[in-house]
């Protein structure tokens, strides 16, 4: 398995004027825990005897400015069923997976709290992607979060999409 990433940012860590793309779409990836909440939990081959407690209650999560153009939900893996998707305006917003609501009898416009911070939920989505499961709450489709982007203290992304209304500019990324 290879992590690979790419920053591309100014040397006073500013961002790029962006004249040449419609818009940008930024995402990071990581898992987190989830505090007052119980993670999907299913039966699973892979069992983790030595897994410490604090790792047994986590989701993956996906910081992004747009959720709409995340390729789970362009390409109907995911369908947001409820509330609204996330965008570059949101703050401290999140979607859930339907299953990890009714768990935890969650609705849009609830909160949700992650590693002491609380997000208010903005959207619950359905779907499963494929999964390899190795042990981890986070590795299902109902343990993953999307949150805004803007909330993470980071100008890193792990995948970058750029979208332009002319081929001949994409040309130049």
């Amino acid at each position: 398995m290879s992590l690979s990433s790419i920053v591309v940012q100014k040397k006073d860590g500013s961002e790029f004027e962006n004249q040449y793309f419609n818009n940008s779409v930024y995402e990071y990836d990581f898992v987190s825990k989830l505090e007052d909440t119980k993670a999907v939990s299913i039966k699973q081959g892979v069992t983790l005897d030595s897994l410490p407690e604090e790792y047994k209650n986590v989701v993956s999560v996906v910081g992004t400015n747009n959720t709409s153009k995340n390729v789970l939900f362009r390409s109907g893996v995911f369908t947001l069923i409820s509330g609204k998707n996330i965008n570059s305006k949101d703050r401290n917003s999140i979607l859930i997976h339907l299953d990890l609501a009714k768990k935890n009898h969650l609705k849009v416009g609830g909160t949700i709290c992650l590693n002491s911070h609380t997000f208010t939920i903005k959207g619950i989505f359905e779907g499963k992607k494929h999964e390899t499961y190795k042990g981890l709450s986070s590795d299902l489709s109902e343990n993953t979060v999307f949150l805004d982007y803007h909330f993470l203290d980071t100008k890193m992304v792990h995948k970058m999409t750029v979208f332009s209304k002319k081929e001949s500019r994409l040309k130049q990324v």
